[in-house]
């Protein structure tokens, strides 16, 4: 019982990180969409926006977005680009897929005029509804099979071990 379990448990705990990653791009999504209309209308500040940024969210990208503005705090001539990949740095707990879109947010974010910017966040922002599709497509049947193989696996493993 504890291998078909364990091996269950872990079917379990990839589905939940294919839901966990689900929520971080919708959360990351509308963070962009934030960030574009603070730049367009307000011009605000990237040390700012990313305060505000981390009080529109929770868990580790709140963290990142903390992370983030104090790193462009503490840095007398910001790169932006720098100052994102210490912070991705200090967040292990941010998946792949979601540090890719940061990478790409972060090489455009502060190094070329609004509309540079604009663009870069345009493109982030279409790589994570690219990574959210994927992620969407079959998201019932792909979730019910982890589950079931890890649940499969632990039976067959058991039958083996005993």
């Amino acid at each position: 019982m504890l291998v078909i379990g364990g091996c269950g448990g872990f079917g379990f705990s990839v589905a939940r990180e294919a839901i966990r990653q689900e929520r971080l791009l919708r959360q990351l999504l509308e963070n962009l969409d934030f960030m574009e209309s603070e730049l367009r209308y307000r011009l605000t500040p990237l040390p700012e926006l990313f305060q505000l940024c981390a009080l529109r969210s929770n868990g580790c990208l709140k963290r990142l977005f903390l992370d983030m503005s104090g790193e462009l705090d503490k840095h007398t001539e910001p790169q932006v680009e720098v100052c994102l990949r210490n912070a991705l740095d200090a967040n292990p707990a941010i998946p792949g897929r979601i540090r890719r879109r940061i990478y790409q947010l972060g090489r455009n974010l502060g190094r070329f005029n609004l509309e540079g910017q604009l663009q870069g966040i345009e493109s982030a922002r279409e790589g994570c509804r690219r990574e959210l599709r994927e992620l969407e497509r079959n998201r019932q049947e792909r979730l019910r099979g982890y589950r079931t193989l890890g649940l499969c696996a632990g039976a067959a493993l058991a039958v083996l071990l005993f």
